[in-house]
């Protein structure tokens, strides 16, 4: 399997590690599978959820939830690649790309976040005025 990249692939990659905190809980309980989950993402770094604390802040701000459309797909089947674009309102307020729709979405969340952050902590667009789509950053892989 490794030859075929096997390693390289996240949803062998996840299952593996599903399986991992499955037996634990099983073994040990709900509480010791939370804490090896807890010790795994803070020493991967992993623990981030940018989807998350974007639609926290937009909700906070009234701006209403974050919608994440694939804007793009492309290579073979086996070694996809996604371009995800995040929208509040009428506006794309970031996009990212991954090996994983939801690896893009969290990219996007990602921009947004960092985007409104260089922005000067401004308040997320809750729509735009007009028919086309106002992008901010935009970045690239």
């Amino acid at each position: 399997m490794d030859k075929a990249g096997g390693r390289d692939l996240d949803s062998l990659l996840a299952n593996a590690l599903e399986a991992v905190f499955g037996a634990i809980y099983l073994d040990r309980g709900r509480r010791a599978a939370a804490d090896a989950f807890r010790r795994l993402a803070v020493t991967t770094g992993e623990g981030d959820n940018n989807k998350g604390r974007l639609q926290e802040l937009t909700q906070a701000e009234g701006a209403g939830i974050p919608r994440y459309e694939v804007a793009d797909t492309s290579g073979p089947s086996h070694r996809r690649r996604y371009r995800v674009e995040v929208w509040l309102g009428d506006e794309i307020i970031g996009s990212g790309g991954g090996s994983t729709r939801r690896a893009a979405e969290q990219a996007a969340a990602g921009e947004a976040l960092a985007t409104r952050t260089n922005r000067g902590n401004a308040a997320m667009p809750a729509s735009a005025h007009g028919n086309t789509p106002t992008r901010y950053g935009g970045s690239q892989d």
